[in-house]
């Protein structure tokens, strides 16, 4: 495995590691922080160094990768290790928007993959259960139905209180199912509902907006964006690998540019990535004026 050298010690690379990542750090370079020598966001005994940016001169360039941990940094970084001769989305990547490509180019590790087959019946109750508990407390008091599209095995319908009437959607046949429908080819079922929910979906929705635009008579959408665990791990483990064989899927400001289109704004929502486990954004949208 290539050297994990983080550029910029400050809070927004406390917010992207987690103990495990963090541990796999080799060292930090930050202009501001260099002068200190050593950086530590687990207490003593943990520290971990600091140097000025000139470091890279000694390093092979193809022995390192470098993550830049503040999002709002990245330019200015980027300019300093472009002027090292080091290219963009080959040495060097934004933190925040890591992708399957970069794992898969730059990490060999298959254990993950030994761990869905071995362990896959328990990974799925215990991650899409827990999720389905999140979500289904987000959902306003006032919502009396709801689609579920991408039901499964119907995880949220255990979670509702009586009074929601559950639709469940999939593409194929399943118990429980209410409706079968392939969202990429066919239209949606036309039921009125005050909710569309969908979690660990959008990342199989090959035309989201054509799907967004059929929600347009329910006052709620809500969904969850699985990958952002994804963007945050520097393990090489991705977190699943359905969600990351697939490559063409909005992004969530792709998603939330075309919910405001179509007169939805953000109401609330959860981020879990402090738990240690699969990492999940959810959101709620409203449509305006309900």
């Amino acid at each position: 495995m290539k050297k994990i050298i983080i550029y910029y010690a400050g809070k927004w690379a406390e917010n992207l590691l987690t103990i495990d990542r963090y541990k796999k750090v080799d060292y930090f370079i930050d202009e501001a922080a260099a002068a200190k020598g050593t950086v530590s966001f687990l207490g003593a005994g943990s520290e971990k160094p600091v140097f000025a940016p000139d470091i890279l001169d000694n390093e092979n360039p193809d022995d390192i990768v470098i993550i830049v941990s503040d999002n709002y940094g990245y330019n200015g970084a980027k300019k300093v290790l472009e002027g090292k001769g080091l290219t963009e989305n080959v040495h060097f990547f934004n933190g925040w928007k890591l992708d399957s490509y970069f794992y898969k180019r730059y990490y060999s590790d298959s254990s993950w993959q030994e761990n869905e087959e071995s362990n896959s019946e328990i990974i799925s109750q215990n991650r899409f259960d827990e999720r389905s508990e999140i979500m289904a407390s987000l959902i306003p008091e006032d919502t009396r139905s709801l689609m579920d599209i991408g039901c499964g095995v119907c995880f949220l319908r255990q979670h509702l209180p009586e009074h929601i009437k559950y639709y469940g959607l999939d593409c194929c046949e399943r118990e429980n199912v209410d409706f079968v429908c392939d969202m990429n080819n066919e239209p949606l079922p036309a039921v009125n509902v005050d909710m569309y929910y969908m979690a660990g979906l959008v990342y199989y929705i090959d035309d989201i907006e054509r799907v967004i635009s059929q929600m347009t008579g329910a006052k709620y959408i809500l969904f969850d964006y699985g990958g952002i665990e994804r963007y945050l791990r520097l393990d090489g483990v991705p977190e699943d690998p359905l969600v990351n064989a697939r490559n063409n899927y909005a992004s969530p400001e792709e998603i939330f540019n075309i919910l405001r289109k179509y007169g939805f704004t953000y109401e609330k929502g959860y981020w879990n990535w402090k738990s240690g486990k699969i990492g999940w954004h959810i959101y709620l949208f409203k449509k305006i004026g309900c």
